[in-house]
């Protein structure tokens, strides 16, 4: 659990917050975690607006620009998180008429690489 305290005497500093001691390189959560990477080709004036939308599913996706002419997008994702991602796309496609084509199946993908 992370603990806030309050700080005195600085009026433009709020809190500041003190990570608990389970944040190390030693506990499983520091250690790089397997990702599924899939490349879409969309439209070019899209980018930006796919990559904030995914994003901000925390957690869920993390999206960089592989060819910006192409428009060709790379998306990191944790297998438990493919269904959900897959769902999101099509909703994208249909309701707003996205184009978002995939052009590699799914990898496995390790964070640290």
């Amino acid at each position: 659990m992370t603990r806030v305290e309050e700080t005195v005497g600085q009026p433009w500093k709020h809190a500041s917050v003190k990570m608990p001691s389970a944040f190390n390189s030693k506990t499983p959560e520091a250690q790089p975690r397997r990702l599924i990477r899939q490349i879409f080709r969309v439209d070019r004036e899209e980018i930006s607006y796919l990559r904030f939308t995914l994003e901000s599913y925390d957690g869920m996706a993390l999206v960089g620009t592989l060819d910006p002419h192409a428009a060709l997008i790379h998306v990191l994702t944790p297998p438990e998180c493919v269904t959900a991602l897959h769902e999101l796309l099509e909703s994208l496609r249909e309701k707003e008429g996205l184009r978002i084509e995939p052009l590699m199946r799914p990898s496995p993908q390790s964070k640290g690489r």
